[in-house]
């Protein structure tokens, strides 16, 4: 069984062929596809847009609120520790000469 890293090709046009993308890293974007939650709202309305109902409307969106921030939270910390470090400007400027 190998061990060595899978990497992503990113050999298309839009690409730099400097870059390389491992899963982590696509698992870590991915996480940040659950902050767009504005569609869930509209449907939570739709669903539960009778007056006897607004109390599972407002357990609805709570729900979507609650499950975007930690979507967004969590993507975040994935990305932290996925994606390569920058060079500090000290080191650029080091490199440099």
């Amino acid at each position: 069984v190998s061990h060595e890293k899978k990497k992503i090709p990113t050999n298309l046009p839009a690409t730099s062929p400097n870059i390389t993308a491992n899963w982590k890293m696509m698992a870590s974007v991915s996480m940040l596809g659950g902050i767009g939650f504005t569609v869930s709202l509209f449907i939570a309305n739709l669903s539960f847009g009778a007056a006897e109902q607004a109390d599972i409307l407002n357990h609805a969106k709570l729900g979507i609120v609650v499950g975007s921030l930690l979507a967004g939270i969590l993507g975040f910390l994935l990305l932290s520790a996925t994606l390569p470090r920058r060079k500090s400007v000290s080191k650029q400027v080091a490199d440099a000469r």
